[in-house]
């Protein structure tokens, strides 16, 4: 096998492993938004105008209740704060093209 084809072969095998963790980053949203939240991810996504505005808000309402519960150790839970603030950033379009989110771009701009 040439050093072409073993490039070919490293490159999709990175371009599959990067698929597979972004699946597995959205199956992990999904169920944690749905067991947390009740809220349907696939119906989140696909909602346009005020039904889309309406559950921006519940999302930043659920964040401020659970920034609330970070002076109590036992109720607060950082992995549910950082899901519901990853949803509501997807959900507003707040992603980078790795799909990883990146919340300073909102207040710093592309500078960074």
């Amino acid at each position: 096998m040439g050093s072409g084809e073993e490039v070919g072969l490293e490159n999709a095998a990175r371009a599959w492993l990067g698929e597979k963790r972004r699946a597995e980053a959205s199956a992990r949203e999904r169920v944690a938004l749905q067991i947390g939240c009740g809220v349907d991810w696939e119906a989140a996504l696909a909602s346009r105008g005020e039904a889309r505005e309406r559950l921006a808000l519940k999302l930043k309402r659920l964040i401020e209740r659970e920034r609330g519960r970070a002076g109590r150790p036992h109720l607060y839970d950082l992995d549910r704060h950082v899901a519901l603030k990853k949803a509501l950033d997807r959900l507003e379009g707040r992603t980078t093209k790795s799909g990883t989110i990146a919340p300073w771009r909102k207040s710093y701009g592309s500078a960074l």
